[in-house]
């Protein structure tokens, strides 16, 4: 009977999915975060149905001598989106976005000299050289909006694309007004809403062959429809 009850806890545990729609919490147990770029896929390796069931089965946990385990890789198809991960609990701002053109273009980070500027200062002790060769602070991309949305040079923000995806960053650089919309938000020449600082030595090779960042992942190729600019700053961390 005992072992008939385990082979269904097994089974029910199998068959768990969490699909992008959803919102609950990972199984408990050891987790192994991958990262991809964009997404972030979270592995769950093995689960201890000790503690999956605590306080739901303890007339079946309290019968096992020994912790029962679900063998490594049954639950390797179980991912989470990176929507459903929190990237902070600060407040934030949101602002909706204008239709834009979707194009997302880079500047080097080196072409920031100014070294009393914080910009340069966020590029020279916070920020290094991440995927697809964009530059990161705390594991966030370093991108350039424009003053329609109010944030400062140091400020966490995410972009939210029309295809759901949600690209964290950090504001590392203020557009000029002269060259985005009346409204300060986009790039007139473009349609532009974000401007990613690159290490162009390690850049993706589609980025380069496009002058696209949307390029760097299929994930990115959609336009940005939100901007959140949350309370909190690198600077005052």
């Amino acid at each position: 009977m005992k072992n008939q009850i385990i082979r269904s806890l097994l089974f029910c545990a199998i068959m768990i999915r969490f699909d992008t729609s959803s919102t609950v919490a990972p199984l408990m147990g050891q987790v192994d975060i991958v990262e991809t770029g964009v997404a972030v896929q979270e592995q769950v390796n093995e689960i201890d149905i000790k503690k999956l069931y605590a306080g739901v089965m303890d007339d079946v946990i309290s019968s096992l001598t020994d912790a029962t385990k679900i063998p490594n890789g049954c639950l390797q198809d179980i991912t989470i989106s990176k929507n459903h991960i929190p990237n902070t609990s600060e407040p934030y701002d949101k602002f909706d976005v204008p239709k834009n053109s979707g194009f997302k273009s880079y500047m080097t980070y080196k072409a920031i000299t100014d070294k009393s500027s914080k910009q340069y200062m966020l590029q020279s002790r916070y920020a290094y050289t991440g995927d697809y060769g964009i530059r990161k602070i705390n594991d966030r991309y370093c991108v350039a909006i424009g003053t329609g949305f109010g944030a400062q040079i140091g400020d966490y923000a995410d972009l939210i694309l029309e295809n759901g995806e949600i690209i964290p960053i950090i504001v590392s650089d203020i557009k000029a007004d002269k060259d985005t919309d009346s409204g300060n938000i986009m790039t007139v020449q473009n349609g532009c809403v974000s401007e990613f600082i690159v290490d162009t030595a390690a850049l993706s090779k589609n980025v380069m062959k496009y002058g696209d960042v949307s390029k760097a992942t299929e994930l990115w190729d959609s336009s940005v429809k939100e901007i959140k600019i949350y309370d909190k700053n690198v600077f005052y961390e």
